[in-house]
């Protein structure tokens, strides 16, 4: 018997590897996170346990490419994220949509990002256990109306505008939307939403007026003395006229080839030269297109079109979103368009 002895020992959820009479422990592997996923769900038995097991499976697939990040899996030795990596295998029991176990996945690693925030985490968690009960229908509201409220095309023409929000709605809302308006009452129950029986909801196209009465403003007359103090403006800053265009909907205005928020975000833009194109922003007519022009407009992008007319038919009573449902609606979003900005805090 040989008397050099190689004594191997690890935590209970790490992986030594022995090269003579060295250990390295090189902590959680993808099994550890497998067998944490699957502990704890709920007891079921005979053909529910086997369906449960294929459901661990599934989701094991989905979130596994995460966790081939060294310093994510890394971040499971704390107990609390595997109280939530375990919270998270629980889900299996109450769904086996692949959609639900993308948002479950998302979900973990925001909730790992923001360990030891509370007022973050706790919201995240009410999340992970709301999936299970949400249905189609709810998911299809939350993720439009966060879409609705939390986003606006950055553009200076209502045209373009429309027409990117047409695309993008056509990619986060593929589905049939629902055609009674019994997801308030199921959404409400989730505490994802917050109905207000004495009030009704703003009408879509009142909704998109207000977020782009900016761009709606039909600009400065051409051949005016507004005209003239701009090009004095662009002149003195050494500015080209090429930042002024006519107004397609309005042929006598010109208005800038940029919006504000655009402006304020173009590094390209000296700081002076930022000022320069504001003071010409302030300098447009009071006039501005009717909410009757711009539901007009929207006659011409089919999406728009549909989601106006759901809109304004089925939402009666006023609701809002709580930070659960926000937060449930950007996840989503972000599936489908992962480059777009965070609608709520997460």
């Amino acid at each position: 018997m040989n008397g050099n002895k190689q004594n191997q020992r690890g935590g209970d959820y790490s992986t030594n590897v022995q090269v003579e009479k060295q250990v390295i422990n090189t902590g959680l592997s993808l099994q550890d996170v497998k067998s944490l996923l699957e502990d704890k769900i709920p007891y079921v038995v005979g053909e529910a346990e086997k369906a449960a097991e294929k459901r661990a499976e599934k989701l094991f697939q989905i979130m596994a490419p995460r966790f081939e990040n060294v310093d994510f899996l890394k971040q499971f030795e704390l107990p609390e994220n595997q109280a939530t990596l375990k919270l998270v295998g629980q889900q299996v029991v109450g769904t086996d949509k692949e959609s639900d176990y993308k948002l479950l996945s998302e979900l973990l690693e925001h909730r790992v990002k923001n360990n030891g925030d509370k007022l973050k985490t706790t919201n995240i968690e009410y999340a992970i256990k709301t999936i299970k009960d949400l249905s189609d229908e709810g998911l299809i509201v939350l993720t439009l109306v966060s879409c609705i409220f939390g986003l606006s095309a950055n553009s200076a023409d209502i045209d373009s505008a429309l027409s990117i929000m047409d695309n993008l709605f056509t990619k986060v809302c593929d589905q049939e939307l629902p055609e009674t308006n019994s997801w308030l009452d199921h959404l409400d129950l989730l505490k994802t939403i917050r109905v207000n029986s004495v009030t009704s909801a703003s009408k879509f196209e009142e909704i998109f007026h207000n977020q782009y009465s900016e761009i709606l403003r039909y600009g400065i007359l051409i051949g005016s003395e507004t005209h003239t103090e701009a090009l004095k403006i662009l002149d003195r800053n050494e500015l080209s006229h090429y930042f002024l265009v006519v107004n397609k909907n309005h042929p006598g205005y010109l208005h800038l080839r940029l919006s504000n928020s655009k402006i304020k975000e173009d590094n390209a833009l000296t700081e002076t030269e930022k000022k320069a194109l504001l003071r010409i922003s302030d300098l447009y007519s009071s006039e501005t297109d009717s909410v009757e022009f711009l539901n007009k407009k929207m006659e011409d992008y089919p999406k728009l079109e549909e989601i106006r007319n759901w809109w304004d038919k089925n939402l009666s009573p006023g609701f809002h979103l709580t930070q659960l449902g926000m937060l449930i609606g950007d996840i989503n979003v972000h599936l489908v368009e992962p480059g777009l900005p965070k609608l709520a805090d997460y």
